[in-house]
C-alpha cells in the first residue's frame, strides 16, 4: 500500500510553537500582559475525555507578575480531548474583555502534574482597538490564576 492510499503523504507538519520559534518581532508588535484571576468554574476534579467545563474571570494588568488594576473580565470555554492517570489535555477557546476591545484566543494545553501549565495560543480576532488583531499568546495556568502574554502584530 502506498503512503498515498495509507493517507499520510498529505500532511505537512510546521514548526512547534512557543518562544523557541516565535515569530520575529516588528516595530509595530504590541505586548500587552493580563492576568486573569478565576470567579468562577465548572471543571470538573477529575475530567474524562468529552468533558466540557467553563471558566468566568477577573482580568487585570500584570504588575510584576502580579494582578494589578482590573481592566475587564473573560470567559473560556474548554474540552478535555484526552485524559490519561497523569493529567489531561484540554483545548480552550478564550474571550479576553477589556477596556479597550475584545480578544479571542484558541489554545491546546498538555496538564499533567501540579503546573505551571503553558501553552502557545493564537489570536482568532477581536473588536475595537483589536479589530484588526493578528499574533499569538502565551498562556500559563498555575491554580487559580492565568497569565496571558498577548503579541499583537500590525
Amino acid at each position: 500500500m502506498t503512503a498515498a492510499a495509507l493517507g499520510v503523504g498529505a500532511f505537512t507538519f510546521a514548526p512547534p510553537s512557543g518562544p523557541a520559534h516565535a515569530r520575529p518581532e516588528s516595530r509595530n508588535t504590541k505586548k500587552v500582559e493580563w492576568i486573569a484571576v478565576k470567579k468562577v468554574h465548572t471543571q470538573p476534579q477529575h475530567p474524562r475525555a468529552g468533558d466540557n467545563w467553563t471558566l468566568y474571570f477577573d482580568l487585570h494588568q500584570s504588575r510584576n507578575g502580579k494582578p494589578g488594576r482590573t481592566v475587564g473580565d473573560g470567559s473560556a470555554q474548554c474540552s478535555a480531548v484526552q485524559v490519561t492517570p497523569q493529567g489531561a489535555i484540554a483545548q480552550c477557546q478564550y474571550v479576553l474583555r477589556s477596556d479597550h476591545g475584545t480578544l479571542a484566543l484558541t489554545s491546546l494545553m498538555d496538564r499533567f502534574g501540579p503546573g505551571p501549565h503553558t501553552a502557545g495560543a493564537p489570536v482568532r480576532g477581536g473588536t475595537r482597538a483589536y479589530a484588526e488583531a493578528e499574533g499569538d499568546a502565551v498562556v500559563t495556568m498555575h491554580h487559580e490564576r492565568i497569565t496571558f502574554r498577548v503579541r499583537l502584530d500590525d
